[in-house]
């Protein structure tokens, strides 16, 4: 298996993010447009979270939640 460093992964791209306080409409609307399929949470500059397409389908498409509202 081979072992990378975090910033070697990262390094070059650009880091999408959102705040803890963004709902799930707009994690969606941001990773369609850069075209990623996990987004950075940051509240300030400090990584609380990290919101995967998975998290998605899981958390809110299977309960039949609005993403609008969470």
């Amino acid at each position: 298996m081979v072992f990378k460093h975090v910033i070697d992964l990262i390094k070059g791209r650009e880091l999408v993010s959102l705040s803890p306080t963004d709902t799930v409409r707009v994690a969606i609307d941001r990773m369609v447009a850069c075209r990623v399929d996990c987004i950075l949470v940051l509240d300030h500059t400090l990584l609380v979270g990290l919101f995967t397409g998975r998290d998605l389908l899981v958390r809110v498409v299977a309960k039949g939640l609005s993403p609008d509202e969470i």
